[in-house]
């Protein structure tokens, strides 16, 4: 069943004035989700392929990844600028961590970037109802043709149907996935135009 976005009505949500003057004035959006990058055979270093290449664009990045990940929230602290309890705390002038980021906040972040990364899911969601752009990383792991089908058939029903909104099929070596990212994001007819300026 296909829906009308433009009939949604948002309830306007109150900014963060702190979270605001600690975010960049105009960054990439990136979400890791550790369940879906172990599930590739990836992790932290293969997180930062990612980001390193992203850096390639000039512009900042803003990261988040699954609340109560301490694990990630420990690392990520010693190696980029982050915003916690409402206090900023500025390590890297070109990668913005939002550690257990939640509610309003959450919502925001997403809202005013300039780009959306993401695993398929509430994320790029939120972002395509906002007219935000979005990179739609499709997560599946394929062991048969039944899969195959599945997989297809929940792609093009929760697909958005928007002309800001590409998606891509990550593969399993990483650096495949990271020109893709690239490419699309410089050249892709849906996205280069709204985010390389």
């Amino acid at each position: 069943m296909e829906c009308n976005y433009e009939n949604f009505k948002l309830k306007k949500l109150n900014n963060n004035k702190n979270l605001e003057e600690f975010l960049p004035k105009n960054y990439i959006y990136f979400h890791f989700n550790r369940f879906k990058f172990n599930e590739r055979g990836w992790d932290i270093k293969e997180l930062y392929l990612i980001l390193d290449s992203l850096k390639t664009l000039k512009k900042k990045i803003v990261i988040s990844n699954d609340i109560n990940d301490e694990k990630t929230n420990i690392l990520f602290k010693k190696k980029f600028s982050f915003f916690e309890n409402n206090e900023s705390f500025i390590i890297d002038e070109d990668i913005f961590y939002l550690p257990n980021i939640k509610g309003e906040d959450f919502y925001n972040t997403i809202k005013f970037s300039d780009l959306v990364i993401a695993f398929h899911g509430s994320i790029t969601s939120i972002a395509a109802i906002n007219d935000v752009p979005v990179l739609d990383i499709y997560h599946m792991i394929i062991n048969n043709k039944k899969e195959f089908y599945r997989y297809k058939n929940s792609f093009h029903e929760f697909k958005f149907k928007k002309k800001n909104y590409e998606f891509t099929v990550p593969n399993l070596q990483i650096s495949k996935t990271i020109k893709k990212i690239i490419y699309l994001i410089s050249n892709g007819k849906k996205l280069s135009n709204k985010i390389i300026k």
